[in-house]
């Protein structure tokens, strides 16, 4: 082999080795680390679904409670935490929280695979606000119902007050008799259904992300650009090892293919380096 020839060979082989070691990283990453259905099956092997209720009730209870209501009137004022896990429970069924959670991690991965132009983590509620308005919602009435505690004499003239005035917007929050039942329902549903003509239909997660970069001025998108730019030219870069590495690797075999043993000397040395 002539020194020109060598030079090139080892040329070759240096980028074989250089390309080759992040392929090693790249190949199993773009299965795994960069595919949405990994992180969808891990979440679910998980049991993540199943203990969201759980953890929402424990995270609103430790809060202090969602309050539904104005001034004293708050009819979600004895709700326990069981209390909470019940109703979440049966508000957010593990089908939609899963169709949720793969639609979080389907924008988020197709935004860090260039799939998508700006991050967004959108949950879409209409389906939960549907279920508030619907049948459904009455069961939930009837839960925060049965959470109060029975009314005092006091309060039951107070609810047959609100009664004969036709304004239920005073009735106490205590569970009162068959005959007040009714003005009870009416007061939670009202509220119940304020809560959600309020509430919107999206939350988009990563709005806050946005907004802080936006809020820091120029200077903050500059970075966050710039750390953008550099992990989807990262990317590229990992993407293409493992074609550089095939095309030094044939440019290898071309230059010592004098004999068998030579073009497996060759391809073998490299390869016993770079661990393919």
């Amino acid at each position: 082999m002539s020194d020109f020839r060598r030079f090139l060979f080892y040329i070759g082989v240096v980028g074989f080795i250089l390309a080759g070691i992040p392929a090693l990283f790249s190949l199993p990453a773009e299965g795994i680390l960069f595919h949405q259905e990994a992180y969808m099956q891990a979440v679910r092997d998980r049991q993540i679904y199943a203990r969201l209720p759980d953890w929402l009730a424990q995270m609103a209870w430790e809060d202090g409670g969602i309050r539904v209501g104005s001034g004293q009137q708050n009819v979600l004022a004895y709700y326990r935490q069981e209390d909470y896990a019940v109703t979440l429970q049966y508000l957010l069924p593990q089908e939609w929280l899963q169709s949720q959670g793969d639609s979080l991690i389907a924008q988020a991965m197709g935004y860090l695979n260039n799939e998508r132009p700006g991050l967004t983590l959108a949950i879409d509620f209409t389906a939960l606000k549907s279920r508030l308005t619907g049948p459904d919602g009455q069961v939930v009435v009837q839960q925060i119902i049965q959470s109060w505690p029975p009314c005092s004499a006091e309060a039951l003239m107070e609810a047959a007050a609100a009664l004969l005035n036709g304004n239920p917007g005073v009735f106490p929050v205590c569970q009162p008799s068959e005959e007040y039942l009714p003005l009870a329902e009416e007061l939670v549903t009202g509220l119940i259904r304020g809560a959600v003509a309020i509430f919107p239909d999206q939350i988009d997660l990563a709005g806050p992300v946005v907004f802080l970069s936006q809020a820091g001025g120029d200077a903050a998108l500059q970075r966050l650009q710039a750390v953008i730019d550099f992990y989807r030219v990262l990317r590229l870069i990992l993407r293409l090892c493992p074609l550089v590495a095939l095309a030094f690797w044939l440019w290898i075999g071309i230059l010592s293919f004098r004999s068998l043993p030579g073009l497996l000397g060759g391809w073998g040395g490299p390869m016993l380096v770079t661990g393919l």
